[in-house]
């Protein structure tokens, strides 16, 4: 959430049952409005944390109070209140370096990312309507952008016998009348003579219904 997104939120946009915060307003200067952007509209799920520690500040809030965060008087807190008495001394609790509170943001899509969450879920969250956005600033922490991508398709392949990628521990033996390079046995030659080989019916993997024969054209049922 942007900060005049907090400052803004009421109880009655905070659903408990279906543990989702709904955004509709903000407070910017002490007066209220629409969000930044209409993607901004938006519904953010509550993680398990957040639940239960809005659970905890509800049953400690007046039954009638408005606002979700307010000052000791139930007005809403004004953005320098929040900044100067809440934000900077939890900083310096928690003995961080001084940052901005918008930065809180950014460090929600970064740990989502690496933590291999779907991006577009990400952008939802965030407010954005495209993934442009999330990676742009934030391609990095995308986790399969953090190794070698398409690794897990081929490892579905592999085990639906498609493809079999030959190891130097198990090299694979010369074919007939085919040449060594130093004598010895080498680690290639042709996936398609080994993928004939293969009982890939006897695979649970669903990739092998895709795959006719010893080529990559999908079957037709189910589409």
């Amino acid at each position: 959430m942007r900060p005049n997104e907090i400052l803004a939120l009421k109880w009655l946009n905070v659903d408990f049952v279906m543990r989702s915060i709904t955004i509709r307003e903000g407070r910017v200067q002490g007066i209220e409005g629409p969000p930044k952007t209409l993607s901004s509209y938006r519904d953010i799920e509550m993680l398990d944390p957040l639940y239960e520690v809005l659970v905890r500040h509800r049953a400690a809030s007046p039954q009638d109070a408005v606002y979700v965060f307010t000052g000791k008087k139930g007005a809403p807190l004004e953005v320098n209140t929040l900044r100067n008495r809440i934000w900077y001394p939890a900083l310096q609790t928690a003995k961080l370096r001084k940052r901005t509170m918008y930065q809180t943001r950014h460090t929600f899509a970064s740990l989502m990312l690496s933590y291999g969450e779907d991006p577009l879920w990400v952008a939802r969250m965030l407010g954005h309507n495209s993934l442009e956005m999330v990676f742009r600033h934030y391609g990095k922490f995308v986790r399969n952008r953090m190794r070698r991508d398409g690794v897990r398709f081929v490892q579905a392949l592999n085990e639906a016998g498609v493809v079999t990628v030959p190891s130097q521990e198990n090299p694979l033996p010369a074919r007939v009348g085919e040449k060594l390079n130093d004598g010895s046995r080498h680690n290639y030659g042709t996936v398609v003579d080994l993928a004939q080989k293969k009982r890939a019916a006897e695979s649970r993997n669903p990739l092998i219904y895709l795959v006719a024969g010893p080529g990559f054209e999908p079957g037709t049922f189910g589409l």
